[in-house]
C-alpha cells in the first residue's frame, strides 16, 4: 500500500524527480546490490551510508510501476537500526491519506539518474527545474528517521533531506550550462526540511527575468510548517531572498498563479494544542506596485482533515 501510494503521488503531482526504469531484471539486479549496500552499513555501524542506500532504493522502486519492490521490503533493515529512534510526530486527526504522503512521499525525491547522484558526498539532485535562459536545482543528502502518528498505533520511518540542502542555479544557452552562480543554503535554523517541490520560475516585477519560487516543508519536533521562498537573480550571477511565507501549525504557503500567493495557518477557536487545530485561515496575497498585499481572507475547515488537502498540496 505505502509503495503504490508513492508511485500514485508522483504520477499525480509530476513535482518528484523520477526517472522509469525500462528492464525489470536490471532494476532488480540493481535492487539487489543497493540492499546488501544498505546491510552492510547497518553491520558497520554506519548511518550516512546506511541513510544514503535505503533513499537509493526506496527512490527507485517509487519512480516504476512494474516492480513488487518497495517499500516493505526495508522493514527489517529500519529495524537493525538500533539508533533509530522516534524522534517526531504529528497528528493521527489528518486524513489516512495525507498521513501516508507525510510518510512516504518524501521517496520520490531519492529517484534521481545515476548523474544525479554523488556517491562519495551521499548527495542527490532532489529536485530541478529549467526555463531556456536559466536552471535551478536542490541537492540535498538524506536523513532516515521515525515519526509517531499520535492516535495511531504508528511509527513511520521516513527519508527527508538531511543538514544544508543547497540550491544551485546559473544561465543556460542552447540548453547549456554556461554560468554557474553562487550556491544558496537554505534559511532553516536548526530545523530541516521534510519535502520540497519542484521548483518554479515566474517573472514577478517584469523585468523580463524569472524569480526562483521554491516550495516545501519545514518540519519541526511536533508537526511542521509550509515555506514559500522566493528567490531574485542578481546581476546573472547569484540568488538573493527577496520574500518568504510561511503557512504555519501545519498550514500551506503556494503560488496560485501568476502573481498570486496563498497562505494557510492553522488555528481554533477552542484551547487546543496546535497539533489539535481544526481550522485553517487561507490569506491570498497578490504582487502589486512593488510588494505583496493581502486581498482576501477566509476560514475553512482545517485543510488536512479531509482528502481536500489534495488540492491545495498539488
Amino acid at each position: 500500500m505505502i509503495r503504490a501510494w508513492c508511485v500514485m503521488m508522483i504520477l499525480l503531482s509530476s513535482v518528484s524527480v523520477s526517472y522509469a526504469v525500462e528492464n525489470t531484471n536490471l532494476l532488480d539486479n540493481q535492487l539487489e546490490q543497493i540492499y546488501m549496500h544498505a546491510e552492510n552499513a547497518i553491520a558497520k555501524g554506519d548511518t550516512g551510508q546506511s541513510d544514503f542506500w535505503m533513499a537509493r532504493y526506496l527512490g527507485l522502486t517509487a519512480a516504476v510501476e512494474n516492480t513488487d519492490k518497495g517499500y516493505p521490503d526495508l522493514i527489517s533493515l529500519f529495524e537493525k537500526r538500533e539508533d533509530l529512534k522516534p524522534t517526531a510526530f504529528i497528528s493521527g486527526k489528518y486524513d489516512d491519506s495525507f498521513i501516508e504522503f507525510y510518510a512516504c512521499g518524501t521517496c520520490g525525491m531519492w529517484g534521481a539518474p545515476d548523474d544525479g547522484i554523488d556517491k562519495e558526498k551521499r548527495e542527490f539532485i532532489v529536485q530541478f527545474y529549467s526555463d531556456d535562459h536559466y536552471y535551478v536545482e536542490i541537492t540535498a543528502t538524506p536523513r532516515l528517521e521515525k515519526w509517531s502518528i499520535l492516535k495511531q498505533p504508528v511509527v513511520a520511518a521516513v527519508i527527508p533531506l538531511g543538514d544544508k540542502p543547497l540550491i544551485h542555479s546559473g544561465k543556460l544557452e542552447n540548453g547549456k550550462v554556461v554560468k554557474h552562480f553562487k550556491k544558496m543554503p537554505f534559511d532553516i535554523g536548526k530545523n530541516f526540511i521534510h519535502y520540497v517541490w519542484a521548483p518554479e520560475m515566474y517573472d514577478l516585477d517584469g523585468d523580463s527575468v524569472p524569480e526562483i519560487w521554491i516550495r516545501y516543508i519545514k518540519a519541526w519536533v511536533d508537526g511542521f510548517s509550509q515555506e514559500l521562498a522566493i528567490y531574485k537573480i542578481k546581476d546573472d550571477s547569484e540568488i538573493i531572498l527577496v520574500k518568504q511565507f510561511s503557512g504555519e501549525a501545519e498550514g500551506i504557503a503556494r503560488r496560485i498563479g501568476g502573481n498570486k500567493v496563498e497562505v494557510g495557518t492553522g488555528f481554533s477557536n477552542e484551547n487546543a494544542g496546535h497539533l489539535g487545530f481544526e481550522k485553517t485561515h487561507l490569506e491570498t496575497w497578490e504582487y502589486k506596485d512593488g510588494a505583496f498585499v493581502k486581498t482576501s481572507e477566509k476560514d475553512v475547515p482545517h485543510v488536512l482533515w479531509t482528502k481536500d488537502w489534495e488540492k491545495y498540496y498539488f
